[in-house]
């Protein structure tokens, strides 16, 4: 079995090959960075489908029964009145707040049909919306008066990342403190869907009246209002029925910060020895182009790491990159079940 190694072996390994006065601190700096963008890079090797060890999966989420509108206020929000067509439920139109909603059928106020909103969920028999984007609420007071009909699809979710990303409860390092990074993928009743841009997505609208099952989906999220917390929403083709929904993320760890000997970076053990591999090749590919800019502009105009690094055995780290990027997705994949091909012919 491979033996994990820490945050701090892996700086310690790095300083092995490098040349330098072992005592030299201003080195320190730039090993710790080049560590954090080896895996940084390692993270991201999954491109569309993230690595094994990188993979959340959630299904506990599941659509709303459509509902049928009887009320729209004139009003600043306007408040819907709707009643859920789930025979499960009495007296309730079954979204909740968060939830993508897609309104059509509306007699009078024919403002509303053929929009995407976000619910807010006002009382069991109302809601109110607000645009897309979730910044302003939609005012009805200068629309026409509702007459009758409409029908309220269920056409996405807000992920629910506080139960799904770990908790202080679930783990107390701080390296393992996972964020929603993405969603790539998503399932109704098991049945697959199809990711879409904007443009294909509304195209399969067109196609596909609010009566399927979803087949086409859109990922989308959202920080402008701290950008360093994401909201993260999932719009499907609307329906008018309950399917069970099954999500995939991305998980997005920390970067490497703490330098111990029992914090460790957030990869399988078969994967820490490539980052310190990876370290030095970035530290060595750094230094060269640092190293030519010098020479054709005769000053750095910009600091990136210090051009007296000379490290041991520097062709066999630029070349070990390639070569570990082959071992880390064919781990990845030994780890999803997926068997080696076998060509050619057995006698």
């Amino acid at each position: 079995m491979t033996t994990p190694i820490s945050n701090k072996e892996l700086f310690e390994k790095c300083r092995e090959f490098i040349v330098a006065d072992p005592q030299a601190e201003s080195l320190d700096q730039n090993i710790k960075n080049a560590l954090v963008t080896a895996n940084r890079e390692i993270a991201g090797l999954g491109e569309y489908q993230p690595l094994a060890w990188m993979r959340q999966g959630y299904d506990e989420l599941f659509t709303r029964v459509y509902a049928s509108v009887s009320a729209i206020t004139q009003a600043n929000p306007g408040v819907i009145t709707a009643e859920s067509n789930d025979s499960t439920l009495s007296s309730d139109h079954g979204f909740q707040t968060g939830d993508i909603v897609y309104i059509e059928g509306v007699n009078g106020m024919e403002r509303m049909n053929n929009r995407f909103y976000i619910a807010t969920r006002a009382s069991a028999t109302t809601i109110t919306l607000t645009q897309l984007d979730g910044t302003n609420a939609i005012s009805t007071s200068g629309y026409e008066e509702y007459d009758s009909g409409g029908y309220i699809y269920h056409a996405g979710i807000l992920l629910p990342h506080a139960t799904i990303e770990p908790t202080a409860s679930t783990t107390s390092n701080e390296a393992y403190r996972w964020k929603i990074k993405r969603v790539w993928n998503v399932m109704f009743d098991t049945y697959p869907s199809f990711p879409k841009s904007e443009e294909a997505f509304r195209a399969e609208l067109v196609n596909n009246r609010p009566s399927l099952r979803p087949k086409a989906w859109r990922y989308w999220r959202k920080a402008w209002d701290d950008p360093s917390s994401y909201t993260h929403h999932v719009m499907f083709i609307p329906t008018q029925n309950r399917y069970n929904i099954s999500i995939s993320v991305e998980r997005g760890y920390p970067d490497l910060s703490v330098w111990d000997a029992v914090t460790y970076p957030p990869h399988p053990p078969e994967i820490h020895d490539f980052i310190w591999h990876r370290a030095l090749a970035n530290l060595i590919t750094l230094t060269e182009r640092q190293r030519r800019e010098i020479g054709v502009l005769g000053e750095v105009q910009r600091p990136v790491i210090n051009t007296n690094i000379e490290i041991m055995y520097a062709r066999t780290w630029l070349s070990k990159r390639a070569e570990d990027e082959l071992a880390i997705k064919r781990i990845s994949k030994q780890m999803l079940g997926e068997q080696p091909s076998r060509k050619g012919l057995s006698a």
